[in-house]
């Protein structure tokens, strides 16, 4: 994480820079030892806000739990940038930080099809129980389906108490959906938020 935060802005490929970046936030949020996780993520808040290019470092902040310097460059992000998916991106970062309210996320006039997935997720931030709900008991489209998972995965906010369901529901699911849909939906919501020793 540290090497990442360090030099991933020196990485001329944006393919690589975004794979690197992923991993780094995935590395910070689940796999650092807990005792150093608000190390971690503090070196890559400072490390990937106001980077260029912007897209591909603003991408990687949002998915990380934000200190309040990168709260407020995501909501100067979402008060200005013109691109859809980075600013629901960034509000739903923002609902999962507590600076916004899934409220917001329902005021906005976005009638596409990314609108309506992006308002789900920002839902989904907010109220895990209607997330994993919505996940385990209803029939949603395939990408509607992805985009709770995303939320209800988004941080490990109201999490607790998941992982005995998830075990409960497992068999369920294999039974109702078709393997494809089993396996994405089984393996999105396993709960890597309480793995311990």
């Amino acid at each position: 994480v540290k090497l990442v935060a360090a030099h991933v802005a020196a990485e001329d490929q944006p393919t690589v820079k975004e794979r690197l970046l992923s991993q780094a936030v995935t590395a910070a949020t689940l796999y650092v030892a807990p005792e150093f996780r608000g190390e971690a993520t503090a070196q890559l808040n400072d490390a990937l806000r106001g980077t260029e290019p912007a897209l591909i470092f603003d991408r990687a902040l949002a998915r990380l739990p934000l200190d309040d310097a990168s709260a407020t460059h995501l909501s100067q992000l979402l008060d200005n940038s013109d691109n859809k998916e980075l600013r629901w991106l960034a509000l739903t970062a923002l609902i999962a930080h507590g600076t916004r309210s899934v409220d917001d996320a329902e005021a906005v006039n976005d009638p596409s099809s990314e609108g309506a997935v992006s308002k789900l997720r920002a839902r989904a931030v907010a109220n895990k129980r209607w997330a994993w709900e919505e996940i385990t008991r209803s029939d949603r489209s395939n990408l509607e389906i992805r985009y709770l998972i995303d939320g209800l995965t988004f941080n490990d906010e109201g999490l607790e108490g998941l992982s005995d369901k998830y075990f409960r529901i497992a068999p369920e699911l294999w039974d109702r959906l078709s393997n494809e849909m089993a396996q994405r939906t089984l393996e999105g919501i396993y709960p890597m938020w309480d793995i311990s020793e």
